[in-house]
């Protein structure tokens, strides 16, 4: 019988999933927050950890780290989850931390225990986690490449202003400028043309 450390701050939540995966055959233990979860999964050894990211205390991504951090706990597999719309956010930040999948609330139970089988077998976390920090790399490089582009396109529109500046005060000077104004004089108002 596998055994799954839940990590979960709403009791409701907590308990109705737990439950769940009792009834599909898993030895279940539950921790109330990242920090709880953290001393658990070192006691305990769990085959998988299922990590809510927003708790009190420690959050999620804190917690996965510090799993991570200990030899006994650093290969068990992690699946974060969260219920908040910061979706492609909250994913890259767990597998940063080092999530080995992610889910969003409400969980898909049919999904969430093929994925759970899978994550445990050895060969499929191998490879899960190869692909992650593939995808992490290059989400890297194109932040980057992002970065440049834009610190480009700062700078033409930067220049762009810089030579609006500089033809406004021009024009304003030359708009500024006294033109000649014609005063009257006698001989002007007697010319005569010329045949």
């Amino acid at each position: 019988m596998s055994k799954i450390l839940y990590v979960e701050d709403h009791p409701v939540q907590r308990d109705i999933l737990a439950q769940m995966l009792e009834l599909n055959g898993f030895e279940v233990a539950v921790a109330n927050d990242g920090l709880e979860g953290v001393e658990k999964a070192r006691s305990w050894l769990p085959d998988l950890i299922l990590m809510d990211l927003r708790m009190p205390r420690m959050d999620g991504f804190e917690a996965i780290k510090a799993i991570r951090s200990k030899n006994e706990t650093a290969n068990i597999p992690i699946i974060a989850f969260s219920a908040y719309g910061y979706v492609y956010v909250d994913k890259v930040r767990a597998l940063v931390a080092g999530a080995d999948e992610y889910f969003t609330k409400p969980i898909d139970l049919s999904r969430l225990l093929t994925i759970i089988s899978n994550c445990l077998q050895d060969d499929y976390i191998v490879e899960k986690r190869k692909m992650n920090r593939q995808t992490l790399s290059e989400m890297n490089n194109s932040k980057k490449e992002g970065c440049s582009n834009f610190v480009l396109l700062s700078l033409l529109i930067f220049i762009l202003l810089l030579l609006s500046c500089v033809c406004s005060v021009c024009y304003g000077i030359v708009a500024l400028k006294p033109t000649p104004t014609l005063t009257p004089t006698p001989t002007m108002l007697f010319v005569t043309p010329t045949p």
